[in-house]
C-alpha cells in the first residue's frame, strides 16, 4: 500500500514471490492478486460528485431510513468496492458444504486451472514479423 501510495507502479516483491524473489509461487501469484487489487482500489480513492454525495437521495429517504433498497445503492454500490477474484466471502456453512477449502487449496487449484486453460494472445502480426526477420533463431509455435 506505501509503494503505490507513494505513486509507484511497480511492486517488486508482489506477484509470486517469495525469499528475496528467488522463488516465485503460483499460489502466492493468486493471493497476491487479490492484495494488489485491493490496493489500487484504495490508491483509486473516493470520487465525490453529485452523484457520489447522492444529497436528493439522502434528503428522500430521511432520518431513520436506510439506504440498502434504493436503486441508487445497487445501480453504484458495485464501482465503489474491490472484488476479490480468490479470497472466500462465503458463509461458514456454505463453505463448509462445499468441502471446507482454505485460502492455500483454492488458489492451488486456480493456479493449476490457469496454467492449463490460458491460451496467450500472441504478438502483434507486425512485431511478430519485425521479430522473425531480425532474430532467425526464432521459431515460431
Amino acid at each position: 500500500m506505501v509503494v503505490a501510495l507513494a505513486g509507484c507502479n511497480y511492486i517488486h516483491d508482489a506477484f509470486g514471490l517469495l525469499e528475496f524473489c528467488t522463488t516465485l509461487s503460483y499460489e502466492k501469484m493468486v493471493t497476491d492478486n487479490d492484495s494488489v487489487g485491493m490496493v489500487l482500489r484504495a490508491v483509486r480513492g473516493v470520487e465525490v460528485n453529485d452523484n457520489s454525495i447522492a444529497a436528493v437521495i439522502i434528503e428522500e429517504v430521511g432520518p431513520g431510513g436506510h439506504f440498502l433498497d434504493h436503486p441508487h445503492t445497487f445501480k453504484n454500490v458495485r464501482s465503489e468496492f474491490y472484488f476479490p477474484t480468490h479470497a472466500n466471502r462465503q458463509q461458514r456453512n456454505q463453505w463448509e458444504a462445499e468441502g471446507s477449502k482454505d485460502s492455500k487449496t483454492r488458489a492451488h487449484e486456480e493456479a493449476q486451472s490457469m496454467i492449463k486453460n490460458h491460451r496467450a494472445k500472441g504478438l502483434n502480426e507486425d512485431i511478430e514479423k519485425a521479430l522473425l526477420s531480425k532474430y532467425q533463431g526464432i521459431k515460431k509455435v
